[in-house]
């Protein structure tokens, strides 16, 4: 399934490359990579590859399996409550925005339809290289799962009120 999605990504972008070099900032900005170590955060980078989207084209399909994580560094995405024509309009992420960061923690589907406004130029990290950064990173793995939990917490409590 891996290899399924690197090839649907490399198609829409045509070739996937090493991360660009801005990528960096974008990446540790993230909040739960904010508490990694310099050596732990350009590991985590090295594992990162830039695609590019054509505007109009679904980056996440919902209730598809999930391909990881995307950090938008150019261009824009809409994010849908569903593929259909009348789906209800939920946002408009830009360059800082991430999204799919659940999929490297748990295999489901996708939760969001997300298609790309204009040109997008992003990041992604598969679970694939994920998991196997938290195997090789024991204190990252601690720290990325515990801001992890603390973001999530954060989401359900902005949803509760």
């Amino acid at each position: 399934m891996e290899a399924e999605a690197e090839a649907m990504l490399i198609r829409r972008s045509g070739g996937a490359s090493a991360p660009a070099a801005n990528g960096y900032r974008f990446l540790k900005a993230i909040p739960i990579f904010g508490e990694l170590s310099l050596e732990d955060m350009k590991d985590l980078y090295r594992l990162a590859r830039q695609v590019v989207i054509a505007p109009g084209a679904v980056l996440l399909e919902k209730g598809a399996p999930g391909l990881g994580l995307f950090v938008l560094m150019d261009g824009s995405v809409d994010v849908f409550s569903g593929p259909e024509e009348d789906a209800r309009h939920l946002n408009t992420l830009g360059p800082g925005a991430y999204l799919g960061e659940i999929s490297l923690v748990q295999d489901g589907p996708v939760s969001a339809h997300v298609r790309a406004r204009t040109s997008v130029r992003a990041l992604r990290i598969s679970r694939v290289d994920f998991e196997r950064f938290v195997d090789t990173h024991e204190a990252a793995a601690l720290r990325i799962f515990r801001l992890f939990t603390q973001n999530l917490a954060g989401r359900v409590r902005a949803l509760s009120t």
